[in-house]
């Protein structure tokens, strides 16, 4: 990914020093030759002045900014991207968002195919029907409950024998709990690989069950590295995602320059592409390490969005 270079400086609150002059008395000032005689003197009248709206104030000791030079680069807000891919390995059967594209929390960004997907099919569908027999068995259990009960109404049953259907109804009933969280749990595993779920949760039982890769955040897609037909695994980043409302402008400052820059402190910028505009950001933080070979350390300049979208469109 290509930065842009920029040129950063940073204003530093320095008292002037030294007395200041006095001022020449108004004898030794007439005595100067006469500023009428210079072109560049014009003379205006108290009205000319009041129009104009000039005031004048008395010379008085002030702090005056300076300015700490450093170069840098424009970059990617690295707290703000993230990567996007699969959880299994497979082959992409269908992408692919283009580099620019802003996509939404949840968007899906390509689609996969593995053959993992079909042990977990056949798992799934093991607990489906372990869960169809333990309802059999409860629905069971629940009716011979309800004749027991009947029959000691009628003087034709035994308190014995309403306690053990009872029972057995209980131990039907934690068996149809205990079935029902090993199909949430198959389900579950679906939704943490990213496979489409809706049919399984609609009690239909697809043969190809897809994977779909989706944004973690809202952003823009600053890099894509998958094609369709491409064979991925579950480490290959697919997608890198950047929230461009702020970015970062890293600086590179010397060890003298390091006393003179603290977090928090206003810093501005110009780039190449830009170099009638005046961008401005804050630091964010300084590195604890040092270059060993330019002998500099790294100064972190966060920049808000939309001051630098132009930035961004020429080519982050």
């Amino acid at each position: 990914m290509n930065r842009m270079h920029a040129v950063l400086w940073m204003s530093l609150a320095l008292a002037c020093g030294g007395p200041m002059e006095e001022a020449q008395p108004q004898e030794e000032a007439q005595a100067a030759p006469a500023a009428a005689a210079l072109p560049s003197v014009v003379n205006l009248s108290p009205e000319a002045i009041q129009r104009a709206g000039i005031t004048t104030e008395e010379v008085r000791l002030v702090n005056a900014p300076d300015s700490l030079v450093l170069p840098g680069q424009v970059a990617l807000n690295e707290d703000l991207t993230v990567g996007a891919g699969s959880f299994v390995d497979g082959i992409v059967t269908d992408c692919c968002t283009p580099v620019g594209a802003y996509v939404r929390v949840g968007e899906v960004l390509a689609e996969l195919h593995s053959h993992q997907t079909h042990e977990l099919l056949g798992e799934y569908r093991k607990a489906r029907a372990v869960l169809a027999a333990r309802r059999s068995e409860k629905t069971y259990a629940e009716q011979a409950a309800q004749r027991a009960r009947r029959l000691l109404e009628l003087k034709a049953g035994s308190e014995r024998e309403v306690q053990q259907t009872a029972s057995a109804l209980a131990v039907a009933e934690t068996a149809v709990i205990s079935a029902q969280a090993d199909v949430d749990s198959a389900l579950s595993h679906f939704d943490y690989l990213g496979v489409e779920t809706d049919e399984l949760r609609r009690g239909e039982a697809p043969d190809h069950l897809r994977i779909l890769v989706k944004s973690p955040m809202n952003g823009v897609i600053v890099e894509r590295s998958v094609a369709q037909g491409d064979v991925v695994s579950h480490s290959d980043p697919l997608y890198r995602i950047s929230d461009l409302t702020q970015v970062w402008v890293i600086a590179r400052a010397s060890e003298q320059q390091l006393q003179s820059v603290v977090p928090g402190m206003t810093a501005a910028f110009r780039v190449r592409a830009f170099a009638d505009r005046v961008f401005s950001g804050r630091v964010l933080r300084i590195s604890d390490e040092l270059d060993v070979d330019t002998k500099t350390v790294q100064v972190v300049v966060s920049v808000a969005n939309p001051g630098v979208s132009e930035i961004l469109r020429s080519g982050l």
